[in-house]
């Protein structure tokens, strides 16, 4: 189920727009694998939450809204307990590459999602 569930993720970042330098999409789930929560990475949106995270590990040009964290924020919203949260990655030609949350996301998701189960595309995976 969570190969699938990458194969979606990275099938939706292939969507993403092209001058996008990366392309993150993130899926989040609940115990029962149904869908609380999906977002891509934004350029052009940040948010209070990102902001905070990346000033906290120094990289404030880090401040526009990642996949992981706006996937998070809309979740949280449902009310329903976050499971697990799926990242898929391609580069512009649709290539799957390593998802594996950014040293910003990576501090966010360990200090305020210790219990969510966090899976990732890796580079030549099919």
């Amino acid at each position: 189920m969570i190969a699938s569930i990458i194969n979606m993720a990275c099938e939706r970042a292939a969507m993403l727009p092209k001058e996008h330098p990366i392309r993150v999409y993130a899926i989040a789930t609940n115990k029962r694998g149904q869908i609380l929560a999906e977002r891509g990475n934004s350029y052009h949106k940040s948010h209070p939450i990102q902001k905070k995270w990346a000033m906290a590990v120094f990289q404030p040009e880090r401040e526009f809204l990642h996949a992981e964290v706006s996937t998070l924020i809309a979740a949280l919203k449902t009310g329903k307990k976050i499971d697990k949260l799926i990242i898929g990655r391609v580069d512009k030609q649709g290539n799957r590459k390593n998802g594996k949350p950014c040293i910003v996301c990576a501090t966010m998701l360990e200090q305020e999602f210790p219990d969510v189960k966090i899976y990732w595309s890796k580079e030549n995976d099919e």
